[in-house]
């Protein structure tokens, strides 16, 4: 038969997020290994309004005060310090030229186009990554138009990346979820969400980087570029515990190095940092800094992915604790599917650091979920 054409809509374009565009290309691939015509759908996220929060003030009124004056404040600071732009510049580049040499991506749509995405397409694959976190969300990712000649619309482990939906947000979210004809979630708790709102049948699924074996990531991965042995700190917030960390590895003859600004912006945590930076990198520098480390400490959702893919011991630690935003959740979910949620650290980070994962057991749950997510979606897509 002809190839079946699929759509996949996630956050990639000039999403300069390593994570965001490592998952997208997992997903194209495994598509494409599959016998489809995968191709990520073009859009630009700051040109179509979030259907939820329509102006920024609206968006406000999640956040607590001292939120909204942290932020403030942190954006108030990044005018000062444009030399930041420089720095980023090469880096920007560097995933330019990764997504060009590795993407299938169809022209830009807009919300006014949307609806032509089902006559290109016979599938289209919401998914990976937080396309269904409110803050996020688009009409693109809940697939907010009308399909009438078979076109199937199916979600792949989409990630609400929250514990609650509030009743604005569920009024536009859940009747556009309802029309979809296969649900598969990253977390427990979205499906658990999704299930308080009459949707049942979400099934849990892996994040698409996990579908794919370590040796295809070691084909994307660049070579190593640090010399010496070095533990990798890849973090969104500030890290609690970094000189005591310096401290225990310096001991031990180890570096420790970071990714300043990871979301290729300024934040004032990275600015104080006294850890040795790595700046020229790009995704395939950020998975061979992960894989070519001894210990990788982090708060980020793929620096603890790609630790498990790789067989890295890690340690994880909370991202800005307290708000209703919080994006904890999708990490207790993910270290509880592989049985390490010993691998959090609250206080008592040498314990952390001192005992070894034992990756025989959780090789064997990801082989285990990995052949379940793999035919699930397979299933989704060829359904007729």
């Amino acid at each position: 038969g002809i190839m079946k054409r699929v759509a996949i809509c996630t956050l990639f374009h000039k999403n300069y997020n390593y994570g965001g565009i490592l998952q997208g290309l997992a997903l194209q691939n495994v598509l494409r290994d599959m016998g489809l015509d995968a191709y990520l759908v073009t859009y630009n996220d700051k040109a179509n309004k979030n259907p939820i929060y329509t102006t920024l003030l609206s968006r406000c009124t999640q956040y607590s005060f001292i939120e909204i004056c942290c932020k403030i404040k942190e954006i108030l600071t990044a005018t000062t310090h444009s030399e930041i732009k420089a720095k980023i510049k090469p880096r920007i580049e560097l995933f330019d030229r990764f997504i060009s040499n590795n993407f299938y991506m169809t022209d830009l749509y807009s919300d006014g186009s949307l609806s032509l995405l089902e006559k290109e397409f016979d599938v289209i694959i919401s998914g990976s990554d937080q396309v269904w976190n409110p803050n996020a969300v688009r009409k693109l990712y809940l697939q907010d138009f009308s399909v009438s000649n078979g076109t199937k619309k199916v979600a792949y482990a989409a990630s609400i990346s929250r514990n609650k939906l509030n009743n604005k947000e569920a009024k536009i979210m859940i009747p556009c979820i309802e029309k979809f004809d296969a649900i598969g979630v990253r977390e427990k708790t979205a499906s658990d969400i999704l299930g308080s709102f009459g949707i049942k049948d979400a099934k849990i699924v892996l994040d698409p980087t996990m579908l794919l074996s370590v040796d295809e990531w070691n084909n994307v991965a660049a070579p190593c570029f640090v010399t010496e042995p070095y533990v990798l700190v890849y973090s969104f917030s500030d890290c609690p515990f970094k000189d005591s960390l310096s401290d225990f590895y310096i001991k031990k003859n180890m570096k420790v190095v970071f990714i300043p600004y990871a979301k290729q912006k300024y934040n004032s945590f990275d600015n104080n940092c006294d850890l040795i930076p790595m700046w020229n990198v790009g995704p395939a520098e950020f998975l061979s800094l992960i894989k070519n480390s001894e210990f990788v400490y982090t708060d980020s959702f793929h620096g603890s992915v790609f630790s498990i893919l790789f067989n890295k011991q890690f340690a994880v630690y909370e991202r800005d604790k307290s708000g209703t935003t919080s994006k904890n959740s999708r990490m207790y979910d993910l270290l509880s599917i592989f049985g390490l949620d010993s691998r959090m650290i609250r206080d008592d980070h040498k314990k952390v650091l001192e005992n070894k994962i034992d990756f025989s057991n959780v090789n064997e749950i990801l082989e285990k979920k990995r052949i379940e997510s793999w035919t699930w979606l397979k299933d989704a897509v060829d359904s007729q």
